[in-house]
């Protein structure tokens, strides 16, 4: 009929496909169901737009729990640059999104390119006082070996996260391990 596709529409579709087969354990049929919605989503909106960068996220949170940090380090570079668009104005997004993509830096042993995404994510105030940014550069710190910055930073992240999580948080324990990891390696 000469209609044109509606890639809003697809794009939508594609993205909750991807979920549902997620949640049937199916992480390859989801990767191809996100990025055939990435790229719907691209024809009908601008690269800064929230649905383009949920699904972004989405793959995002397909690649780090699979430590395929190579891949997520390229979706996430994308989402950092999106976000430096004047139209882009929230400040707790572009904090995660530099926050995660110096995680995945940090673990592709990218040690400058990790420092300086997560210090631009510390210039954002989040209502956490940016703890998983702070906790990212003790991981950091500890990675490239410096134990003494390392255990500031923990010290520094350890009771944000008792104060604006909780005390058992997964993160919280982490720390603990690493902090015990660490100081029992100083003695």
């Amino acid at each position: 009929t000469g209609e044109k596709p509606n890639f809003h529409n697809l794009a939508y579709i594609l993205q909750a496909w991807g979920a549902n087969d997620l949640k049937q354990q199916r992480p390859d049929r989801a990767e191809r169901h996100l990025r055939r919605g990435l790229k719907a989503a691209l024809r009908a909106h601008a690269p800064h737009d929230a649905d383009v960068l949920s699904i972004q996220q989405d793959l995002v949170n397909l690649y780090i729990p699979a430590k395929r940090y190579a891949e997520a380090e390229t979706v996430l570079t994308e989402m950092v640059a999106a976000c430096q668009h004047p139209d882009f104005t929230d400040g707790a997004s572009r904090e995660r999104f530099h926050n995660n993509l110096g995680f995945v830096q940090v673990h592709l042993e990218e040690f400058p390119k990790a420092e300086l995404n997560l210090r631009r994510a510390l210039a954002e105030p989040t209502k956490d006082e940016n703890c998983f940014v702070i906790k990212n550069l003790g991981l950091m710190y500890q990675k490239m070996g410096y134990a003494e910055e390392a255990v500031r930073e923990y010290r520094k992240a350890l009771p944000l996260f008792e104060q604006h999580f909780s005390t058992d948080h997964p993160v919280a324990e982490f720390i603990r391990g690493a902090l015990s990891e660490l100081e029992g390696n100083s003695i």
